[in-house]
């Protein structure tokens, strides 16, 4: 996610993700053409943590998702944790770590 000041009820706020793996010290771009569904989970302090549906940026090759922010995604000022969890068909689910990013007060 490339470095985009993020505020309280901020919406239209694309967050742009890359999905990489570590192999022999290498980031490696994941090919996600297979993927058949993308949840991006959000986590912020003192609230729910919640779930949107995240979508290709282009065809999933290159490794990217998004989501666009809509009112109410984000509410409170602080860190927001996130969570990409991807279903390959019936092969099953798999889950990013955690990324935190700060969200400012409006």
């Amino acid at each position: 996610m490339s470095e985009t000041l993020i505020k309280v009820n901020d919406w239209g706020t694309i967050l742009d993700i890359t999905v990489t793996e570590l192999s022999n010290n290498n980031s490696m771009i994941v090919n996600l053409s297979a993927v058949t569904a993308i949840k991006i989970w959000l986590k912020q302090y003192n609230v729910a943590k919640k779930s949107v549906t995240g979508t290709f940026y282009t065809d999933g090759t290159d490794g990217r998702i998004k989501y666009v922010l809509k009112l109410g995604d984000i509410d409170t000022a602080g860190p927001c944790n996130m969570q990409v969890e991807l279903t390959f068909g019936l092969a099953g689910h798999w889950y990013s770590n955690w990324v935190t990013f700060n969200v400012e007060g409006s």
